[in-house]
């Protein structure tokens, strides 16, 4: 778990906080720091081999929900709302990619 300190505060490129202390941040040094609410092994696997772009966090009601963006076009997914994933499947390769996630 990498708690963002105080002293980061000033060093932030980008920051998402989600439900249940989930959060990614990517400070100005290229140093990130993550944490998910629940233990999630998929989400862990996705932070240790994407070069991160945006994340978006949803409800955690059920199981963790997320939407992950590369610095490279691939998108990886975990419960998001069943229309958004028909919708991101649907894309042919020749569209541009996602850049932006909220």
């Amino acid at each position: 778990d990498n708690k963002v300190s105080k002293s980061f505060l000033g060093s932030i490129r980008y920051l998402v906080c989600g439900p249940k202390d989930s959060y990614y941040a990517e400070l100005v040094s290229g140093q990130v720091l993550w944490s998910i609410g629940k233990h999630d092994k998929q989400f862990q696997n996705v932070m240790k081999t994407f070069s991160v772009h945006r994340v978006a966090f949803g409800s955690f009601e059920i199981d963790a929900s997320w939407i992950v963006l590369s610095k490279y076009g691939k998108v990886t997914w975990r419960n998001i709302p069943r229309r958004l994933e028909r919708k991101l499947m649907s894309r042919s390769k020749g569209m541009a990619a996602a850049c932006e996630v909220s």
